[in-house]
C-alpha cells in the first residue's frame, strides 16, 4: 500500500466516509489524502480541496500548515498553493507559522516589496535575526526593477546599514547608509 497511491486514496476515502461520525478519524483521513494528492503536480487542485474540507472537518490550522508547508516545499512555483497557505496561515494564531508564510512569499518570483516587508516585520517581531538581512537585500533588489523602487526601500536599505553595524561590519553599514542616502 506504501508505494500505491490509488489505493492508498481508495482506503483514505473509505475512512474519511467510515469516519464522519467521529471527527478526528475523518479530519485525518482528509489531511493524509490533502498529502498524498499535494505531492503530486497533476492532483494539486484535487489536493486543495481535500485540504479545505479537512479544515472544515477539523480546527487543527497547524496541521494544514504542515501540509502546506512541504507542498510549498515541493512546487514553489505553484502560486495557488501560496494563496491557500497564506489563508490558513492568518486563520492560525501562530506567528511562527504566519513567518514561515511570509518568507516563502518573499522568496516567490511574484513577491512584492510589501510583501516583504511584512516578513522582515514579523522577523523582528519573533525575534528571528537570522533571515531578517536575506529579506531586507531581497526587497532591494526587487525595488531595482521598479521606476521609483529606491523610495520604496529605505526602510531596507535602513535595515541593512543596522544589522552590518551590528555585525561590526562598519564599511558596509556605511556603504548602505550612502545608498539609502542616494
Amino acid at each position: 500500500l506504501a508505494g500505491d497511491t490509488e489505493a492508498q486514496m481508495q482506503f483514505l476515502e473509505r475512512l474519511a466516509n467510515v469516519g464522519e461520525r467521529e471527527e478526528g478519524t475523518r479530519s485525518d483521513a482528509l489531511f493524509r489524502m490533502a498529502e498524498v494528492l499535494l505531492a503530486d503536480a497533476d492532483s494539486i487542485e484535487a489536493g486543495i480541496t481535500r485540504l479545505r474540507e479537512a479544515l472544515e472537518a477539523s480546527d487543527r490550522v497547524e496541521r494544514g500548515a504542515m501540509v502546506l508547508e512541504q507542498a510549498v516545499a515541493q512546487h514553489p512555483t505553484n502560486g495557488e498553493l501560496l494563496d491557500v497557505y497564506e489563508q490558513v496561515a492568518r486563520k492560525g494564531e501562530d506567528d511562527r507559522i504566519l513567518f514561515h508564510y511570509l518568507k516563502t512569499r518573499a522568496e516567490h518570483a511574484d513577491a512584492t516589496v510589501d510583501q516583504v516587508r511584512e516578513a522582515v516585520e514579523k522577523a523582528i517581531a519573533l525575534e528571528q535575526t537570522e533571515p531578517v538581512e536575506g529579506l531586507l537585500s531581497r526587497a532591494v533588489a526587487l525595488a531595482e526593477d521598479m521606476l521609483d523602487g529606491r523610495s520604496q526601500v529605505g526602510w531596507a536599505l535602513l535595515g541593512l546599514a543596522r544589522v552590518r553595524l551590528d555585525a561590526g561590519d562598519l564599511a558596509g553599514a556605511v556603504k548602505w547608509l550612502g545608498e539609502a542616502a542616494e
